[in-house]
Formats: C-alpha cells, sequence, structure tokens
C-alpha cells in the first residue's frame, strides 16, 4: 500500500513545481506589464508627442500657406478677367 501513496506522493511534488513554475511566469508577466504602463509615462514617449505635434503644426501652416496661395491666384486671375 506504500508504493501508491509513493506515486501519489511523486504526482503531488510534480504539480506543485507545475505550479511554481507558472506562478512565477505569472509574476514574470506581471512585472514586464508594469515596465509597459511605467513606460507610457516615459519621456521618450512625451518627446515622441512633441515631435508629432510639431509636425502637425507644419502640415497645417502649409495647407494655410497653400490656401492663401490660392486667394492670391484667385483675386490676380480675377483681375486679369476683369481688366
Amino acid at each position: 500500500m506504500s508504493e501508491p501513496c509513493k506515486d501519489i506522493d511523486a504526482a503531488l511534488r510534480q504539480l506543485n513545481a507545475a505550479i511554481d513554475r507558472q506562478n512565477a511566469r505569472f509574476r514574470d508577466l506581471e512585472k514586464k506589464q508594469q515596465a509597459c504602463c511605467d513606460n507610457k509615462n516615459n519621456s521618450s514617449n512625451s518627446g515622441l508627442e512633441a515631435r508629432v505635434k510639431r509636425l502637425e503644426s507644419y502640415c497645417n501652416s502649409i495647407e494655410q500657406l497653400f490656401k492663401d496661395i490660392q486667394q492670391t491666384v484667385n483675386t490676380i486671375s480675377s483681375f486679369f478677367k476683369g481688366g
């Protein structure tokens, strides 16, 4: 009867070892998740945000410049049509 108990004890040890490995993996994933969340506030991200905002500003400026040029061309065109 002690032989089945040894098998059960061995299986329980293996199960316990597997649970420990899973817990270790879970802790590692939690650390990685926390590091990812911490990096959201990282200055490199805010630097990237600032660069994107500057690019958006440049695009808006260029768009406004083209609108101004179009208006000027329309004004000159209407001057020659009317004259």
